[in-house]
């Protein structure tokens, strides 16, 4: 292989960088500990090795697939924190749980605009007709 620029890597790892695509950062103690028992601890459960740049272009191509805009933010700890909170963000799908109690409002808020005299018998109605009959009226 040797003359044709392309080299064999064991083990299935990147080709070394480029003096174009290298890059050095010093990270602070706590974040390269941080690294390093994240290594042990994938290392453990999953038996592989694994690297801390790995890990590192990991976080970054994950930040990149999320699509964050951090233009808006000027330094590193205001770039952390949006990222930190677009993880921890309660997903924006709703649980079966709310879906059905939004539904049964929408019911009862029709019923009682429909007949305002009986708004008590509009949730003996919506009790009384279950998951299936609230599915039956929403279709």
């Amino acid at each position: 292989m040797e003359g044709d620029g392309k080299r064999n890597y064991l083990n299935g790892r990147p080709p070394p960088p480029s003096i174009g695509n290298k890059l050095t950062i010093i990270l602070p103690m706590e974040i390269t500990n941080y690294l390093d028992h994240l290594v042990l601890d994938i290392r453990a459960k999953t038996r592989r090795k694994i690297r801390r740049a790995e890990i590192i272009r990991a976080i970054i191509h994950g930040v990149i697939q999320s699509g964050i805009d951090l233009t808006g933010y000027a330094n590193e700890e205001q770039i952390s924190k949006v990222i930190q909170e677009s993880i921890t963000r309660p997903p924006i799908r709703k649980s079966i749980k709310d879906i059905m109690r939004d539904k049964m409002q929408a019911i009862y808020d029709d019923l009682v605009h429909e007949n305002p005299d009986q708004e008590p018998e509009a949730w003996e109605y919506i009790k009384n007709q279950g998951a299936e009959g609230i599915v039956k009226r929403l279709k």
